[in-house]
């Protein structure tokens, strides 16, 4: 169906070589319009518009094969009104669509916000949804040859050239074609979209060519974050939620003082010793990813992972914990209605719960080409599984990158990569939250004493997972943190930035007693009561 569509725009307005693109831009299709704003134009006050630009294949052979480079903006028609900017927002992955960025953007929200004077620009990265995306029949490590020989009979060298710094030339394309007279340039990037983001003032480094100022968000580490030690990073966070709830004074009593991690790590080792554990008194069958005691352990790593990266539910696993520990009837009960409701096929991966409208062959191209381990040759692969069993919170995204890299046609870095830009007189907000799994903290801070100086703004976002700008609930507002911020920080002629907010962050609510954290344990457990202490 994807592949459908895509014909659907590409007929409704052919790609053209241009320069100055104002006059190209076209409203979305209905289709297109209907699934990003749930409304169609008319009954929106902004208007969704898209631009497709051709750009080299290689720019190093400019007038060669060219493809498609595609970006949406959401913008206000009203002609009296005076555009003071334009924010380019760069979604993560690698593999994410510009589109996919909506629901943390906030969409019309964030046009309001900025008094409706900004436009709002969605780039799809090149191999992505309409930037000539990357295609293969059932891209998984199963049928991993059959993926490759079809990406090697549709680009052979060609895909190669699908690359950060390319995807990197084509926003600046993007930018250059799309730019208003007088009207500055503004980019936000979030998770590898800080990595896209970084590339890009790399690569465009005159005053000249930087964009009035940029944000990142959940920040990503050029020379130190890499894909092969993903699950080992994400643990680290769990561990570190586990230690907020042991000091936590509710949280604490109801394990009776003793750490919730030792209590994680005493289930796990009966697992793996084939003990008697609470599951075998669970109804029967359980789903596939419980069915034996080593796949628990697999299914609860995975579970607890999607859990952790989530700013809702991730207070549901120190109470699972709990459960499966105490093991009372009512505890039988609520496990029975969680495994109920778990999807048959429970999977975990490094990119959230939207992962599955992503493109995987962009997400692999880049990943093992550029982003996948600090050591190479890496690990091999046992050494990844070893490692992986340690763990308490994992998807297995370490070993299933691992595999991939014994099968990938992988690209030769160019000059730019393990590279950080300089970032000297240009304003830069650096966002990250300090229970962030995706982009844990020290990360962020690393990337802060390289670029620290009078024009960098670092603000930590307590409590906060990833993406702070949809991820920072705040007790007297429905805006989050994260965004009030940004906002404040773009609309300030100085640059400096309200923290106001901070003030007002939600804390964690370890016993579940608001209304939300109630229908979250009724929808997981079956009781309004996650613990029925």
């Amino acid at each position: 169906m994807a592949l459908k569509l895509l014909c659907v725009v590409l007929v409704l307005c052919a790609t053209i070589r241009i320069a100055h693109a104002e006059a190209l831009w076209y409203d979305c299709p209905p289709f297109f319009t209907m699934q990003k704003m749930g409304s169609s134009q008319v009954d929106s006050k902004y208007r969704l518009q898209c631009l497709n630009i051709s750009v080299p294949l290689s720019y190093d052979n400019p007038g060669g094969k060219q493809i498609t480079a595609f970006t949406s903006r959401l913008t206000n028609p009203n002609d009296t009104i005076t555009k003071k900017g334009q924010l380019w927002l760069l979604q993560g992955g690698p593999g994410g669509s510009g589109e996919s960025i909506w629901p943390f953007a906030h969409r019309e929200q964030l046009m309001d916000l900025l008094g409706g004077t900004f436009d709002l620009m969605f780039p799809d990265h090149r191999g992505v949804g309409f930037s000539t995306p990357l295609y293969c029949p059932n891209p998984t490590i199963i049928q991993a040859q059959e993926c490759i020989d079809y990406l090697d009979s549709t680009w052979g060298e060609g895909l190669h050239q699908f690359t950060s710094s390319n995807a990197a030339r084509d926003l600046h394309s993007l930018v250059t074609a799309a730019t208003e007279s007088g009207v500055p340039v503004y980019i936000y990037g979030v998770s590898y979209g800080t990595y896209w983001l970084q590339r890009y003032l790399q690569i465009y480094s005159s005053e000249a060519e930087r964009p009035r100022a940029v944000i990142l968000d959940g920040i990503v580490s050029p020379d130190k974050l890499k894909f092969l030690e993903y699950d080992f990073y994400v643990n680290t966070v769990g561990h570190e939620l586990m230690a907020w709830c042991e000091a936590d004074l509710f949280c604490n009593s109801a394990f009776k003082g003793v750490p919730p991690i030792s209590v994680m790590a005493s289930l796990f080792d009966k697992l793996l010793n084939n003990a008697t554990t609470c599951f075998d008194q669970l109804s029967q069958p359980l789903p596939p990813l419980f069915s034996s005691p080593s796949s628990i352990k697999q299914g609860l790593n995975a579970l607890f992972q999607q859990w952790l990266f989530s700013q809702t539910n991730r207070i549901l696993i120190p109470p699972t914990i709990f459960r499966l520990t105490r093991c009372s009837t009512t505890d039988i009960s609520a496990l029975n209605y969680l495994m109920s409701t778990l999807s048959q096929s429970l999977v975990s991966t490094p990119y959230g719960p939207n992962y599955a409208y992503e493109d995987n062959p962009l997400a692999l191209n880049i990943i093992q080409s550029e982003m996948l381990s600090l050591k190479l040759p890496p690990p091999t692969l046992e050494q990844i599984i070893t490692g992986e069993s340690s763990l308490y919170f994992t998807g297995g995204s370490s070993v299933s990158n691992r595999m991939w890299y014994d099968y990938w046609d992988r690209y030769t870095p160019d000059e730019y990569a393990n590279n950080l830009p300089s970032v000297s007189g240009l304003p830069l907000l650096m966002l990250n939250g300090n229970l962030d799994p995706q982009t844990p903290l020290y990360f962020a801070e690393e990337v802060y004493n390289h670029y620290a100086g009078p024009t960098v703004t670092f603000e930590i976002v307590n409590a906060a997972v990833h993406c702070t700008i949809a991820n920072s609930p705040v007790d007297n507002s429905d805006t989050p943190c994260g965004l009030q911020m940004v906002v404040g920080w773009i609309l300030s002629d100085t640059k400096t930035l309200d923290t106001t907010c901070l003030d007002h962050l939600v804390p964690i609510d370890w016993a579940g007693t608001t209304t939300d954290d109630q229908q979250l344990s009724l929808t997981t457990f079956g009781v309004t009561d996650m613990w029925q202490l």
